[in-house]
């Protein structure tokens, strides 16, 4: 699977060490034309990054609902309704 070109602009050392101090495994590949070799971090997990995205496909799909993208309830417990209402619609169509 190829990596989509915009997850690649998060290469950064800022936000790698964001994520390192949030304790959180960062997936971000690294940009074309950088340098392999000491200093560098690692490429990202093929698998993890498959995963990640599945998440963010789910994640564009809900939004596609616009009650959850503007988030008209002003309570967030009414919001976490609405986002069970369109996880369940999900699911039901596969």
């Amino acid at each position: 699977m190829k990596r989509p070109e915009g997850d690649r602009a998060y290469d950064s050392k800022e936000n790698r060490r964001w994520c390192w101090q949030k304790n959180i495994e960062s997936v971000i590949p690294a940009r074309k034309g950088m340098h392999t070799g000491p200093g560098r971090p690692p490429t990202c997990d093929q698998q993890k990054y498959e995963r990640r995205n599945v998440v963010e496909r789910l994640v564009g799909r809900l939004k596609e609902r616009r009650r959850i993208a503007t988030r008209y309830e002003k309570k967030a417990s009414h919001y976490k309704a609405m986002l069970q209402w369109a996880f369940i619609g999900e699911y039901l169509k596969r």
